[in-house]
Formats: C-alpha cells, structure tokens, sequence
C-alpha cells in the first residue's frame, strides 16, 4: 500500500492510496460469489463462469467493493500518518480490473488544531445526571478555543430541515451547528487521548435542545456516523 496527502480546495484534504490486486482480491472474490448465485440466463445459479459474471454485475461488483473494501486501508493509512478526519468523508475507487493496481481516492476535511482544557478539573455542583452533562458540554465549549472550517460547518447544515426563506431560524439552526460541530471534536480528541470510544464520550452530553443533535461522525477511522 502506497499512500500520499495532497491538499484540497476549501481546506480539505485528499488521500490517494495505491494497492496491488493481492491486497484487494480476497475482498473481490468475496463480492463475487455474492453475485455467482445470482441467476444468469442459460446457467444454474452458482454454475456460470467467473468472466460471464464479472461481465453482467461489473457495476455491482464495483459498488459492492467501494462499501466493503476501502474502509481498512483509509484507516490504517491515516492512523500511520496521524491524521484525524473531521465532517463527511468520500471514498471513490478506481474501474475495477482483476489482477490490476487499485487506487482509492479519499476526500475530507482534517481535524482543525486545537488544545484541550483541563477538563479533569471541570467544575460540577448538581446532583442531577442530565444537569450535570449539560454543565460538562457547555464547559468544554467555553473553555476550548477551536477555529472551525466553513465546510465543516455547512457539512453540518445537511442535516437541517429548516425551510429556506426563513431566515431567522437558518441563522439559529447554524448556530447550533457550529457549536454541535465543535463538540464533537472536543468528545472525540477526549476519547482519542483517553483511548475511550467516541460513543461513549458523546454520552456526557446533556439533554438540552442545543445538544439534541449532536452527532458522532465514526466514519473511517474518523467522526462520521
């Protein structure tokens, strides 16, 4: 496995992976006995030649690899690089040819720098869960100083359901985005540095609207999910 950083427009980053067939051919073949069973005309389901399948399901074969294959690679090649990917993440991957190179091409805003407070010594007065989850999130958003990418931000906006036009609650709903955006990073660089899944940091936040739809990103290795 080959793998280069370049940067992108906007701020983003593009991850380019090169792979050998034998790295990947275990995961295609595993694809392709899916489809051997599937019925093709003048043959028993599981009887037709392997070229007749690839033929008829090339475009199933590819879609099927993109989801299962990349995922392993675009880690470990971020892991071994230290990168830590922030928002949406796309992953396209090359025509596929049996016994050729594959490349993956992965596209993703990085994680912005950022310091973490103390936040061992955060400040909790009340004897209610929700109360005190609530004073957690909103002490770790006033007490960390993160520059956010706008991308990050109207990644974050696909999910609104605010009718255009009303531009009052857009600017709300954006509001709320950046501060959901900026929570998540905080909840995942606290799991990451205290080796804790990032589901379970995310349950320190309380029950309030602001934090109603703060959402873990775990996609590849990184916040998508």
């Amino acid at each position: 496995m080959l793998s280069t950083f370049a940067e992108g427009d906007a701020g983003r980053q593009t991850l380019t992976i090169k792979l050998d067939w034998d790295e990947v051919a275990a995961d295609y073949d595993d694809i392709l006995k899916l489809h051997a069973r599937l019925p093709i005309q003048g043959f028993r389901p599981g009887k037709a030649p392997r070229a007749m399948i690839e033929r008829r399901y090339a475009s199933e074969l590819q879609s099927g690899f993109t989801a299962q294959c990349p995922e392993r690679f675009v880690r470990d090649a971020m892991s071994e690089a230290d990168v830590h990917p922030a928002g949406h993440t796309t992953v396209e991957v090359s025509d596929l040819v049996p016994d050729g190179p594959v490349t993956l091409t992965c596209r993703f805003l990085p994680e912005p720098d950022f310091q973490l407070p103390d936040y061992r010594s955060i400040p909790l007065t009340s004897p209610d869960d929700d109360e005190r989850r609530d004073d957690v999130s909103e002490w770790l958003l006033e007490q960390t100083d993160i520059t956010l990418a706008n991308a990050l931000i109207e990644d974050e906006l696909l999910y609104s359901d605010v009718p255009e036009g009303d531009e009052e609650a857009l600017a709300s709903e954006r509001e709320q985005a950046e501060q959901r955006v900026r929570l998540i990073l905080v909840l995942s660089r606290i799991a990451r540095q205290d080796g804790i899944e990032v589901e379970k940091a995310i349950q320190i936040c309380g029950k309030k609207p602001f934090f109603a739809k703060v959402r873990g990103w775990y996609n590849l290795g990184g916040i998508n999910k």
